[in-house]
């Protein structure tokens, strides 16, 4: 597996020579303002850990606001709150980043669509799930999941050169994944 130039790299993948948070913020904004450098760049190549860290961290900010409701019933516990609130945000983005990838390469195989190993997948799908840094917004969730599953999506198209049709269908699979887990959280918030 040859690794990505160092002028093509992601800048996370570069955290060590930027900067573990300016990689980050100029991945995000590379990410956010031109999409199209996730299939034109050589992204489903190279490290696993760089891409795996960067999908824990942006699907994370997916859940904070999850976690943290249930501070709205009891504002006394301010600091049991927000460790609930990280706990639950790793906790769950943990679970999505892998059923994620699992989910979307079963679809590939079924429809002999899937090019790429699942590890390659997964390193594609980590960089598409940059919109779910605006869950740090409240209500940015709202956003950031049809956003993602849109660039998800093309990604999919591109890289594993495949349908339109399939590639949607492929997206598709994690978000009923992403909706159910958020729709528990919030039922299960209020007992």
């Amino acid at each position: 597996m040859r690794r990505a130039s160092v002028k093509w790299a992601i800048p996370f993948e570069r955290g060590s020579e930027l900067g573990w948070f300016q990689a980050f913020a100029a991945t995000v904004t590379l990410v956010l303002r031109t999409p199209s450098v996730l299939w034109e760049r050589d992204v489903f190549r190279g490290r696993m850990g760089p891409s795996l860290m960067y999908a824990l961290i942006v699907e994370s900010a997916a859940f904070v606001w999850v976690g943290l409701a249930p501070l709205a019933l009891s504002p006394g516990r301010l600091a049991a709150g927000i460790a609930w609130a990280a706990f639950v945000a790793v906790a769950v983005a943990s679970c999505v980043v892998f059923f994620a990838a699992g989910a979307t390469q079963v679809v590939l195989w079924a429809f002999g669509a899937a090019r790429l190993p699942t590890e390659q997948t997964l390193r594609l799908r980590a960089y598409a799930a940059t919109p779910y840094i605006l869950g740090l917004v409240p209500f940015g969730t709202l956003v950031a999941i049809p956003w993602a599953f849109v660039l998800e999506a093309k990604v999919l198209a591109r890289a594993h050169n495949c349908s339109a049709p399939v590639a949607w269908l492929a997206a598709l699979a994690p978000r009923a994944l992403d909706v159910l887990v958020i729709a528990y959280f919030v039922l299960t918030a209020r007992r």
